[in-house]
């Protein structure tokens, strides 16, 4: 949804043609670490793998309508 209130409201699928946002990072970082660990029985076989995902946070200042 883009616009204000009444006549002026403008509703899009999935897109409001000619809308712009304003956003501002407000942080960076990384997620929890996940551990991906596969252990093949009576094989004496095993793989640990560690993984933490970047992660930004934004924060949405403005909606400008055309």
């Amino acid at each position: 949804m883009v616009g204000g209130e009444g006549a002026s409201l403008k509703i899009g699928a999935p897109l409001v043609s000619g809308a712009m946002v304003k956003a501002e990072v407000v942080e960076q970082g990384r997620g929890p670490k996940v551990i991906a660990f596969k252990k093949r029985r009576r094989k004496n076989s095993r793989r640990k793998r560690g993984h933490r995902q970047e992660l930004t946070t934004v924060k949405i200042t403005e909606i400008i309508g055309a």
